[in-house]
């Protein structure tokens, strides 16, 4: 078993600190950060793609902003709703979560005249801008995979190259290089590396971190334009002490370099034992919920005391293998009435809502004495939703 990891940083008060009444969650799913504020007694209004019925069951307001035509943000619609659920200058904090750190300009929007907990935009924008995030990662001495931010057909090097969507996230944005394709302006080249994907998750103040938990990320095949769309996440993960207090390090002078805040995630990949480094995602990850119920009062409430300087420390007790993994659509349909959705199924979604092939459907959990039972646990539980939605 993983024992939580007690940071050097300042304890938790003792004393009850003030958080917020509500908060605007913004993102393309809010499931876990709506159950967080739940957790601190925050109220949440959650605006997301997908408005599920767990999210809505633990929100005061819950709608879908999604464009009817494409995956993305209806973003009329969502400035609406922001200015009508959440004023600029009533008191209404802004988190966001996955999604937005690929639309800096949609979040420059949102938030004007709001609190901002979290990395502001500037510096999503420079997390997010290939050209400046890896002559950083050069300037740390941070390893990552190599690299071309030229747009040419990488010669005299073998090896599988991937194009990656600079705004992508959770493999939506890459694909295989293939002979004489073009790349896109907004993408770029990076050798596909043989070997686990991890994730550190942790807590920043602007000048030093606490780590949360290493986790293993977990791929799908279930695209073949997709080849490394996010499956799910499971932890603890395998790492040596040394891989751990390498992936630490890079944590911590990322943290400095880019001013980091509140929580915080950085990928990378493990190749003949050294870490190296893909990306940060400047935001609270999809692993927020494997790590939630360490913390008295939920992640969200260490995020907003994060943002303010102050870092919470973790209940250090030991917490068996836990993980999730993602139930994509193999064909367009609606979800029946009726349907009993298990306790371990997350992210539920209405009935009558439709869910078009390559979508997710939800997400099925488990907990576990061993990881291989719990990857086991795991399998079995996709199949059980499946069957009988004829996935």
């Amino acid at each position: 078993m993983e024992r939580w990891p007690v940071p050097h940083t300042a304890a938790h008060d003792a004393a009850t600190p003030h958080y917020p009444d509500r908060v605007l969650l913004v993102g393309v799913s809010v499931r876990m950060l709506a159950q967080s504020c739940a957790r601190a007694g925050i109220g949440a209004l959650a605006l997301d793609w997908f408005a599920d019925s767990d999210t809505a069951a633990c929100s005061e307001h819950c709608e879908a902003v999604i464009r009817a035509d494409a995956l993305d943000f209806d973003r009329a619609r969502l400035a609406a709703l922001a200015e009508r659920l959440a004023p600029a200058g009533s008191g209404v904090a802004l988190i966001y979560g996955g999604g937005m750190d690929g639309r800096p300009d949609l979040l420059e929007t949102l938030a004007q005249g709001r609190t901002l907990y979290g990395n502001a935009p500037d510096t999503v924008k420079r997390v997010k801008t290939p050209h400046r995030f890896f002559p950083l990662l050069d300037d740390l001495g941070i390893p990552y995979p190599p690299t071309q931010l030229a747009f040419s057909r990488p010669v005299n090097d073998p090896g599988e190259w991937l194009v990656k969507h600079r705004s992508g996230e959770g493999g939506t944005g890459i694909s295989r290089f293939g002979a004489g394709q073009t790349v896109p302006l907004d993408c770029y080249l990076q050798r596909r590396l043989c070997g686990p994907g991890h994730s550190l998750l942790f807590l920043a103040d602007g000048t030093d971190i606490a780590a949360i938990g290493f986790n293993r990320l977990m791929t799908t095949n279930h695209r073949d334009d997709r080849p490394l769309l996010f499956g799910g996440a499971l932890t603890p993960a395998e790492l040596t002490v040394e891989q751990r207090l390498a992936v630490h390090g890079h944590a911590l002078a990322l943290t400095r370099a880019l001013r980091l805040v509140g929580l915080n995630s950085l990928d990378f990949i493990v190749r003949e034992g050294r870490c190296h480094v893909l990306e940060i995602n400047p935001r609270p990850s999809a692993t927020l919920g494997l790590h939630d119920q360490a913390y008295p009062r939920g992640l969200i409430a260490a995020h907003i005391a994060a943002c303010r300087g102050t870092l919470t420390r973790a209940a250090a007790e030991p917490r068996p293998p836990r993980g999730f993994r993602i139930v994509y659509a193999d064909r367009d349909f609606a979800v029946p009435p009726g349907v009993a959705w298990p306790d371990w199924a997350a992210d539920r979604p209405a009935a009558g809502t439709f869910i078009a092939s390559g979508n997710p459907v939800c997400t099925v959990t488990a907990t576990a004495p061993s990881v291989a039972e719990l990857e086991r646990q795991l399998f079995a539980r996709q199949q059980l939703i499946r069957a009988p939605l004829m996935l």
